[in-house]
């Protein structure tokens, strides 16, 4: 199931991932909590996952009559209590 058109892969250290079109590039042996970022810092690595997904998941069958709903909003998702 999809949710947020998310998107993601690792290759070694690296992971690569994308939701609802922002993209995002860890490099998990030096960043385990996934904070920082390196897609700007490597365009290179970043285009070559992205390329890398692409083609994985081009390579996928398709299932048209695979169809889910997800009904939420803003409103209900769990907040802190004072």
């Amino acid at each position: 199931m999809l949710f947020r058109n998310q998107k993601a892969m690792r290759s070694g250290d690296w992971k690569y991932l994308s939701v609802e079109g922002d993209e995002f590039l860890f490099n998990l042996a030096k960043d385990e909590r996934e904070r920082a970022n390196h897609g700007r810092r490597e365009p290179a690595r970043l285009a070559a996952m992205r390329a890398k997904y692409l083609a994985w998941e081009e390579s996928m069958p398709r299932h048209p009559d695979a169809t889910y709903s997800v009904v939420s909003s803003r409103e209900l998702i769990a907040t802190p209590s004072s």
